[in-house]
């Protein structure tokens, strides 16, 4: 990320981060839409999506897909699905308790394992496996799937690029001293 770099003094509302932020069950069209508000295209969102190769997700941002009762649907590989129900039961005392790791091989690894689960209809939430399977993008996720080293040019150039997104009109902003706190 470049020095200098504009920031809030404190995080965002709820409500805005919830119209800002792409939810579990966005489909591809609404990924994009929400991405290119930002400036940000398509390859920019393929590639930053690829975070999801590290992390968890909480079992209700996933139980509607592994149990196959979302309104939004996509390929699924049945024993994948299998796998995620044993961590996210439909009823039970664990409730939304279950995580899961968005990537299925190297979960704490940061790398293009993310594109191969996709490339096999394991992505964990719809919203990650919509990036594959309905044509629109399904070129540049075979890509990085085959080639990390793409994946890790493109992830950086949209990181910067996501980074000089200006914080919204009116939010009181500063060029912090040390990154992890407000001055």
């Amino acid at each position: 990320m470049p020095l200098g770099r504009k920031d809030s003094r404190s995080a965002a509302d709820k409500k805005f981060t919830r119209a800002h932020l792409p939810s579990p069950n966005d489909n591809l069209a609404e990924l994009v839409r929400m991405f290119g508000e930002l400036g940000l295209d398509a390859r920019d969102m393929t590639a930053l999506s690829g975070a999801h190769t590290v992390g968890m997700a909480n079992c209700k941002h996933y139980r509607g897909r592994v149990y196959g009762t979302s309104d939004t649907k996509y390929n699924i590989d049945p024993s994948f699905a299998e796998s995620r129900r044993q961590m996210c039961p439909l009823q039970g005392p664990s409730g939304d308790a279950g995580k899961a790791p968005f990537d299925v091989t190297t979960p704490m690894k940061f790398d293009n394992a993310y594109y191969r689960d996709l490339v096999a209809h394991q992505g964990l939430l719809n919203s990650d496996q919509a990036l594959y399977g309905g044509g629109g993008v399904d070129n540049l996720v075979e890509m990085y799937s085959a080639d990390g080293d793409a994946f890790g040019r493109d992830f950086a150039k949209a990181m910067v690029k996501m980074g000089n997104i200006p914080p919204p009109k009116g939010m009181p902003t500063e060029v912090r001293l040390q990154c992890s706190k407000a001055n």
